[in-house]
């Protein structure tokens, strides 16, 4: 998709004095009238931001962001509006479950609905999780016929985490040990998971709709969330 815009100087004058005067309460702001509470997913994002920036800040919520920044952000808002630009969207994933009681399992199927915009990788992609500080990588296999890429890890103390990331999530069927365990619902990143601890492991089984995703082993649950949290 070609995504290259094209502007006349007068189109780009008028919208530079728009968004100027639209804008200049920036400036003005006061940080404690702000009392909206972001979400985790936009913290995040919103914390990377300042830690990039060097000077010149705007209080946005309880974060800090440059203000050259954020004006060039809300100027290629207004650009995309106005050429009317396809809004890249996510995937729509239902979660099919029903419980086993003879195996002890929450089993899973997905229905997946792709709506026009989805940016769907074109080949499977490898996405790596932040290595946890203390643990380094022993092995690492990819297998494109089956979408399949695995990670382990394994620190000074003999704890280890095995990493699963799969594709063609939506001919995928599975179960999630959920007896005697502390199994709950989550959210990563603003999609659908569960968390899971048994007998010294701990795991966290998740999807952004393209793929399925597993970090697991006997490293301690804030670890592994830590790492889940890090695939944006």
């Amino acid at each position: 998709m070609n995504t290259d815009l094209t502007f006349s100087p007068e189109l780009k004058t008028a919208l530079r004095e728009a968004m100027e005067l639209d804008y200049a309460w920036i400036d003005e702001i006061n940080p404690a009238e702000l009392t909206y509470e972001f979400s985790p997913e936009f913290k995040v994002r919103i914390r990377k931001i300042a830690k990039m920036a060097g000077h010149r800040y705007v209080n946005v919520g309880r974060h800090r962001i440059r203000r050259a920044l954020l004006i060039a952000v809300v100027a290629v808002m207004m650009l995309g509006l106005v050429a009317c630009a396809v809004v890249l969207t996510k995937p729509d994933i239902i979660w099919n479950e029903t419980q086993n009681d003879i195996s002890g399992t929450l089993d899973i199927t997905f229905d997946v609905d792709y709506p026009e915009g989805t940016d769907i990788p074109a080949k499977f992609e490898c996405i790596k999780p932040k290595k946890p500080w203390g643990f380094k990588i022993i092995a690492e296999n990819i297998y494109e016929e089956a979408r399949l890429y695995e990670l382990t890890y394994e620190n000074r103390e003999g704890k280890t985490i095995r990493y699963s990331q799969w594709g063609h999530i939506e001919n995928m069927s599975f179960g999630l040990d959920n007896e005697n365990a502390e199994f709950r619902e989550i959210t990563i990143n603003g999609h659908k998971g569960y968390s899971y601890s048994k007998l010294g492991n701990n795991a966290i089984t998740w999807s952004d709709g393209i793929y399925l995703y597993d970090i697991g082993g006997t490293a301690d649950m804030k670890t592994i969330e830590k790492m889940a949290q890090s695939i944006l």
